[in-house]
């Protein structure tokens, strides 16, 4: 999980007594890894953008946070790269993630997160994963990992939703680096149909998670995510709305 969003996440499940796990798809479909062609990096576009955070417990409604993404174009080693940095903000502190990732393919390359509750920091080469994490006393954990399967970055999901090749029925199975899960996480990507968000027609792309169901509202035309909608495991419901590109 991005140090970023354990601060809007501590809010929501600050209200929650319990979770329960979200049954997985009857049958998974296919995989998408970084490198395959179908991931098109260019799709995400360079720029800053904001969203209000809204959470809702039964008939109460409460703003909980801020989001803002920015996305900058770089280069990375000789290499063409996105740096994407995220902050959320809430009544538990603010939280920052900043990740360098390809791209073209958005494959991982560096992650850097912190919040009150420490940093993060992880380097990624092919199905190596090295870094360390410090709580806030500044005890150090040391991260050397060899995975099974190349991964992308948890952290830039609401991006890589994004560069698939979105279309009524798609559906994917995509691997993410989950420090806090051990690593290595599957997670199943389907167009679950059309909304309207802003106006504009846009893709309902749902993401299931052990705790929630996302669905990212992505502008058919320029890709642009226009917004989520959480739903926990508990019930509670959480909204992201866009205030600013």
């Amino acid at each position: 999980m991005s140090y970023s969003r354990q601060i809007i996440l501590g809010v929501i499940l600050a209200c929650a007594s319990s979770q329960s796990t979200l049954q997985a798809a009857a049958q998974a479909p296919s995989p998408v890894v970084p490198g395959d062609a179908v991931v098109e990096g260019s799709r995400v576009q360079p720029g800053t953008r904001t969203y209000r955070i809204d959470a809702q417990a039964g008939e109460r409604t409460m703003e909980v946070g801020t989001m803002t993404q920015q996305v900058t174009a770089t280069t990375f080693e000789g290499r063409s790269a996105l740096l994407i940095v995220q902050t959320m903000t809430s009544r538990m502190g603010t939280g920052v993630d900043t990740a360098i990732v390809d791209a073209a393919t958005l494959a991982p390359i560096r992650h850097r997160g912190h919040n009150a509750g420490g940093t993060l920091s992880i380097d990624f080469a092919g199905v190596k994963v090295t870094g360390s994490k410090k709580d806030s006393e500044g005890s150090a954990q040391a991260i050397d990992q060899t995975l099974t399967e190349k991964v992308f970055d948890a952290n830039i999901m609401d991006f890589l939703v994004q560069a698939l090749p979105l279309a009524t029925g798609y559906s994917a199975r995509v691997p993410l680096y989950i420090y806090e899960r051990g690593g290595l996480v599957w997670y199943d990507v389907k167009v679950a149909g059309e909304r309207t968000a802003e106006g504009k027609p846009a893709w309902d792309v749902e993401l299931k998670t052990p705790e929630a169901v996302i669905h990212y509202l992505v502008d058919k035309a320029d890709r642009a995510n226009l917004g989520y909608e959480v739903t926990m495991a508990t019930g509670m419901k959480m909204t992201m709305t866009r205030t600013g590109s």
